[in-house]
């Protein structure tokens, strides 16, 4: 890519950043912290990780910015979790990409080893766009969706609300966490999801699905 290229995405990435993201709370150098604990990012800390991710993911190019960006404190070093705007959209569905980053104690830079392809679905049967990370095809998503919503408002027989929404597609193990609530992005419960031996991911009736415990 262009140098003369790389510096104006670079502008218009941190010029989209949300100001309150930048303001987070807690030291960097308190390592009597945990993930709880908030770590500063400024503008140096998101053009060094938007730097990285342009020369190893030049489609990042095409973002228009970075949409959520947080960062926590562990004993051992500092962790950035980073999500892009989409840079592209095919086929109805847009395409970003989830960062995540390290800084150790010694380090005055972070390395962002682990780049997730993260997906925004829309359904026609509700607003809130669904949330898919990984490389899952289209068709497995969507069987995945129809064999946890099944499950999802089932669980709903206590009285609880009817979760109307899917809003999460996540790997897990050998299978899939999708996460379901209120149209709004309101996560109220997480359907575990396992493909039966030699089944079909793209046949909702080859999905064995169950809720998961509030815990988890």
């Amino acid at each position: 890519m262009p140098t003369y290229l790389a510096r104006i995405t670079i502008g218009l990435l941190i010029s989209a950043f949300p100001t309150p993201l930048l303001a987070v709370t807690g030291e960097a150098s308190d390592r009597n912290c945990s993930p709880e604990d908030r770590v500063p990012l400024d503008e140096s800390d998101l053009q060094l990780i938007t730097l990285q991710m342009l020369e190893k993911h030049p489609q990042l190019s095409s973002s228009p910015g970075i949409k959520v960006a947080e960062a926590w404190c562990e004993p051992t070093a500092d962790h950035a979790d980073i999500i892009f705007y989409p840079y592209a959209e095919r086929a109805g569905i847009k395409e970003a990409l989830r960062v995540q980053c390290t800084r150790g104690l010694s380090d005055d830079l972070w390395s962002c080893d682990h780049v997730a392809r993260r997906r925004y679905m829309q359904l026609e049967t509700q607003d809130f766009e669904v949330r898919v990370v990984g490389n899952i095809g289209i068709k497995a998503a969507l069987a995945l969706i129809e064999a946890t919503r099944r499950t999802a408002q089932a669980s709903a027989s206590d009285g609880s609300a009817i979760p109307e929404a899917a809003i999460l597609i996540l790997p897990a193990g050998n299978g899939y966490y999708v996460g379901w609530g209120s149209d709004d992005g309101q996560q109220t419960l997480s359907v575990e999801a396992k493909l039966k031996k030699d089944g079909n991911p793209v046949d909702p009736e080859d999905w064995q699905t169950s809720v998961l415990p509030p815990s988890e």
